[in-house]
């Protein structure tokens, strides 16, 4: 039978257990319940959520372009091997359209050009031949003009062989360079043979100075600040010879 001690520490450790879990929810705050009740409104919130409010799955305009050449494609298919008059139209409808959007893109295309003229690559580099020949022709004036300015401005250092075929050929386009931009031209013998057109000046190890790497070779030289630039290694054309001499400045003037 349980003693009136045992029923009092029972009854205690029931209420403690109450008293307990009643303080622990205190905790919580005051409005408990109410927070929630506001848990349950935001998922059923969430169960109801409007279909117009999501991002639709959209194809992109490359995966449409790809199904309607493909569709093209498989319409003409099917009236080559079975040229019924079905087959015939549906891939002649499905033409159309494409050729009357390509119709469309070109008229675009100019309109867009007209009124943004910076966007057309031809205005600088026309297609036509006569255009071609006149942008080669305006191209080639200001490459002469501008070998002419550097002409007048320094002097060119022809390292050759003498004996060595190359150089001769050579001698004969440097010979017709200098005589066209007139050039003030110093000519070095590198294995002590002279060349008709250029008596050579003393060596001197002028081409050890400057780290000449092989022969036949042409440098540009600025006489104020010694400064050697290479043109030409073994044998070029005079039109080579100006292309070079071009590429040369135009990286100077970009750096």
């Amino acid at each position: 039978m349980i003693s009136k001690v045992s029923k009092i520490f029972i009854g205690f450790l029931f209420f403690s257990s109450l008293e307990a879990g009643w303080l622990d929810r205190k905790a919580e705050g005051w409005c408990w319940y109410e927070d929630r009740f506001a848990k349950k409104e935001e998922v059923e919130e969430e169960d109801v959520q409007e279909p117009s409010l999501l991002v639709p799955d959209l194809k992109k305009s490359s995966d449409i372009l790809a199904e309607i050449k493909k569709d093209l494609e498989e319409k003409l298919a099917d009236a080559i091997l079975n040229p019924s008059v079905e087959n015939l139209k549906a891939y002649m409808d499905l033409h159309k359209q494409w050729v009357d959007k390509s119709a469309q893109f070109a008229h675009n295309w100019t309109y867009v050009l007209l009124n943004n003229p910076e966007l057309d690559n031809t205005v600088n580099r026309p297609v036509s031949q006569y255009g071609v020949q006149l942008a080669k022709n305006i191209e080639a004036e200001r490459t002469k003009a501008l070998i002419s300015k550097i002409a007048s401005e320094n002097g060119l250092f022809f390292f050759y062989e003498g004996k060595n075929k190359v150089s001769q050929a050579l001698a004969k386009v440097v010979d017709l360079f200098v005589k066209q931009y007139k050039w003030e031209l110093i000519p070095v013998s590198m294995d002590g043979a002279i060349i008709e057109r250029f008596p050579s000046c003393a060596n001197n190890r002028i081409a050890e100075t400057m780290n000449v790497p092989s022969f036949p070779a042409l440098y540009i030289v600025d006489p104020k600040t010694k400064k050697a630039i290479p043109i030409a290694f073994g044998f070029v054309t005079l039109d080579q010879l100006e292309r070079n001499i071009k590429v040369q400045y135009q990286r100077i003037k970009e750096s």
